[in-house]
């Protein structure tokens, strides 16, 4: 898509994560904040007859621009000759590795909604302290083994249940991990540590989605998912040796209550 096109629009970063691709094209980069008017002008310009690629990322639920450019298209206020164009999507994992294209996309998103209503079901019901810590630690494995799973295997529907355990256990280790924070740190520090959590929470998936992407541009997608998943078990097998500690301080702020 990127050889075959004119023109070349997306944020700034993302077009110089991939320069040595687009090298010889009319690139248009944009900053953040900027997203309606960048698929505003991908529009127009595909519109005039030129055959526009629109570089975005995305979370694992979202279709990246892919769901602004249609909500734009489909504006009232729309401009007549943008029913000119032709939109297609080009999601990278469900393409490159399964082949499935935007409808592959759909069915792994609706898997992982599955598996994170399942998960965030199942271990809403815990209450006993040691208990979500041995949750936390099972949700830790199988999130790791399923991440691996999803990255070995070129089977579209091992894939879809790999996304729907990986989801499901992604929300048992961030539900627990949250509820023995709280319940574990003085009440004085509680404030300042979740908020160190939450930025943490918040900001590690999406760098740590920029880097797998730029990795991916010349690796491709399974090299650097593998290479996740194994830092994802080195981080667990650190805390794992911490679990005396947690368990401790747990029982230790019961004990104050």
């Amino acid at each position: 898509a990127l050889r075959q096109a004119d023109i070349i629009v997306g944020y700034g970063l993302y077009l110089e994560l991939i320069a040595d691709l687009i090298a010889d094209k009319d690139c248009r980069a944009y900053q953040l904040g900027e997203e309606e008017a960048r698929v505003a002008a991908a529009i127009d310009m595909a519109a005039s007859g030129r055959n526009v690629a629109l570089v975005s990322s995305g979370d694992a639920g979202v279709f990246a621009m892919g769901a602004l450019a249609h909500e734009l298209l489909d504006r009232d206020e729309a401009p007549d000759h943008w029913d000119r164009i032709s939109l297609e999507l080009l999601p990278g994992i469900s393409e490159t590795i399964f082949s499935k294209g935007a409808d592959g996309v759909a069915i792994l998103v609706s898997a992982a909604g599955f598996g994170a209503m399942v998960g965030s079901l199942l271990v809403g019901n815990i209450t006993r302290r040691q208990t979500l810590l041995r949750t936390y630690f099972s949700s830790v494995l199988i999130a790791i083994l399923s991440l691996i799973l999803f990255a070995s295997t070129n089977i579209f529907w091992v894939g879809v249940a790999a996304a729907a355990i990986l989801s499901g256990a992604q929300m048992g280790t961030s539900i627990t991990a949250q509820v023995v924070v709280q319940s574990s740190v003085q009440g004085n520090l509680r404030g300042r540590v979740m908020s160190l959590w939450g930025v943490t929470n918040r900001s590690g998936p999406a760098l740590g989605a920029l880097l797998l992407g730029w990795i991916a541009v010349h690796l491709g997608f399974q090299i650097p998912i593998l290479a996740a998943a194994a830092l994802t078990a080195g981080v667990g097998i650190y805390v794992f040796g911490q679990r005396r500690a947690m368990g401790s301080a747990l029982e230790e702020q019961a004990r104050m209550r």
